[in-house]
């Protein structure tokens, strides 16, 4: 069976919450719990951190994360992970996952799953999450990535609007797809999608997964049965705060 490693892109720089990456959430940065969750995860053979900050790599040493320093010219996380594969020259059958570091509550189930599903197929070379919510609130805010898919759980699209769009208004049973900022690929394809061209879509929503759709491939959406909190605001700062909270009290 394939290695599987964990590879952690991580940009000081945010043009929402900059250096969000170092805030405290409790006693620990925010990169640090991500970590801390992701080690957990007994499937991986190894976990990285990569990035071009010196500030994250420090403390990243500080709480024992492996880091791989990579270019300051990367405008998305996928560039980041393919570089730090090439570096650590991981065969081109091996998985690699990729989770955004400010994603700090991702289940565990949820990335086997993710892992699983490319384990199973040599015809899906890429995956991500997907969780089915009814939260009108999320499904309208521009920070939280939607999906829609086709009947095989294919990707259709991402985008940040509402999508689908519901012309005549929402009524009745209301639900989307919420994505995650996680993948999962085979390292020939990631070196693959990392060569091409930031894509017109890619460029127009700052969504790294339209490359892939825009150059004619498929993304798998594989769907999560619990939902997780990324932190893009301050107020994301505040609910992923009482819920990493909450989690530690019932630990």
């Amino acid at each position: 069976m394939e290695k599987v490693f964990c590879i952690i892109p991580a940009r000081y720089g945010s043009t929402r919450t900059h250096g969000k990456l170092l805030r405290k959430i409790l006693d620990k940065p925010l990169i640090e719990w991500v970590w801390l969750n992701v080690s957990r995860m007994v499937f991986f053979d190894r976990v990285f951190i990569a990035t071009d900050s010196e500030e994250i790599e420090k403390a990243a040493k500080g709480f024992g994360g492996k880091v791989i320093k990579t270019s300051s010219s990367h405008k998305c996380g996928t560039d980041r992970v393919a570089e730090a594969a090439k570096i650590l020259n991981i065969e081109k059958e091996s998985i690699i996952v990729n989770i955004q570091a400010d994603e700090p509550l991702i289940s565990s189930l949820a990335i086997e799953n993710l892992i699983s599903c490319l384990h199973k197929s040599k015809e899906i070379d890429i995956a991500t999450l997907a969780h089915e919510s009814s939260d009108i609130k999320n499904f309208e805010n521009t920070n939280i990535v939607k999906v829609v898919v086709d009947e095989d759980n294919f990707a259709l699209y991402f985008s940040r609007s509402p999508i689908p769009n519901y012309r005549d208004g929402i009524t009745g049973d209301f639900n989307f797809l919420k994505h995650f900022g996680v993948y999962s690929y085979r390292m020939d394809f990631l070196q693959k999608i990392a060569g091409l061209p930031v894509s017109s879509l890619e460029e127009k929503e700052k969504l790294e997964q339209l490359r892939v759709l825009e150059n004619g491939y498929k993304i798998k959406v594989i769907i999560s049965e619990s939902d997780a909190e990324s932190v893009n605001t301050e107020g994301d700062f505040k609910t992923v705060e009482k819920l990493l909270g909450r989690r530690l009290e019932n630990s």
